[in-house]
């Protein structure tokens, strides 16, 4: 009985053959996978927006047994405290969308090869187009909703310029 010789198979394959695959990747496709990690992040964040949120109606207004009787103790706030729950829900939401689209643009300006920032960019504009779809479908758009999506482009790029820098040389 004759043993054949065993095949020895590499694990581990070049460094340069991983940055090839990253540069021959087209800029849409990161936007793509920027834009799907940004959601992946932005849903999550603003779930927790909304949960700090109802707290402080809950601090501001009490208790309530229904959504009914909480819009109309909403209705009823003074102009100065319904404007500072305003600014404070603002403020909770841009946030979350401000770390969830600078991550996405960081993760693509790091890996996306030298046309991660272009990329990263078109992820935030892509989130922005989306989010004011959204916000169109549920006929919500206001200059807030407006103000709270032009800040995904920006920070998406900064993001991307960010990660562009610590990328592997």
């Amino acid at each position: 009985m004759q043993v054949a010789e065993k095949k020895r198979v590499p694990v581990i394959q070049p460094a340069s053959h991983e940055e090839e695959d990253s540069e021959a990747r087209p800029l849409w496709q990161w936007s793509l996978l920027g834009v799907a990690l940004t959601f992946t992040l932005w849903v999550p964040l603003a779930a927790g927006a909304q949960v700090i949120s109802n707290r402080l109606i809950a601090s501001t207004l009490g208790d309530f047994a229904s959504t009914e009787e909480m819009n109309r103790a909403l209705v009823s706030l003074s102009t100065e405290a319904s404007r500072r729950l305003s600014v404070q829900f603002f403020v909770l939401h841009a946030a979350a969308l401000g770390v969830s689209s600078f991550a996405g643009g960081y993760v693509v300006g790091k890996y996306g090869g030298k046309g991660g920032p272009r990329a990263a960019l078109g992820c935030g504009l892509l989130v922005a187009g989306f989010a004011l779809a959204l916000a169109a479908v549920n006929e919500s758009v206001s200059a807030r909703s407006v103000l709270l999506v032009l800040l995904s482009a920006p920070l998406s790029f900064a993001g991307g310029r960010t990660g562009a820098r610590k990328a592997p040389a």
